[in-house]
Formats: structure tokens, C-alpha cells, sequence
């Protein structure tokens, strides 16, 4: 899945937050530097498998450089 596909499944940014109960912050985060591998599969577990994690969108967690640190 990708963030397309979150936002696509629950109709908003804020809806998909505060169903995934994490802050609107931290869905634009996926938003931004891509969907961690972690989150799509805390998003499958959360959409009762109505949105399956695959390698499509997901991508291993990497630390911000500091240049994007800045930025964000």
C-alpha cells in the first residue's frame, strides 16, 4: 500500500489519523519521506486487513539527515 491508498481507504488526512490513532503529523510524515515497512503492516493490522502491506509504498525506516531535519 501506499499513502495514496490510506488516504483513498479512510477519505481524509484526519480521518486516517484518528483511526489509525496517530497524529495527523505522523501520517504526513509518511506522506513526505515515504511509507516505513512497520506502518504498512501497523496499517494492516488496524484496517483488519483491508489494506495489505506489500513491498509496493513500503520502505525500510531511515534516519533523517539533518538537511531534512531542517526542512521538515
Amino acid at each position: 500500500m501506499t499513502y495514496a491508498d490510506i488516504i483513498a481507504f479512510y477519505g481524509s488526512q484526519a480521518t486516517a489519523a484518528r483511526k489509525l490513532g496517530i497524529s495527523p503529523q505522523e501520517l504526513n510524515h509518511w506522506r513526505i519521506r515515504g511509507l516505513p515497512r512497520y506502518a504498512a503492516y501497523y496499517v494492516q493490522v488496524r484496517s483488519r486487513g483491508r489494506l495489505r502491506a506489500s513491498e509496493k509504498g513500503a520502505q525500510a525506516a531511515a534516519p533523517l539527515s539533518l538537511e531534512e531535519l531542517l526542512r521538515s
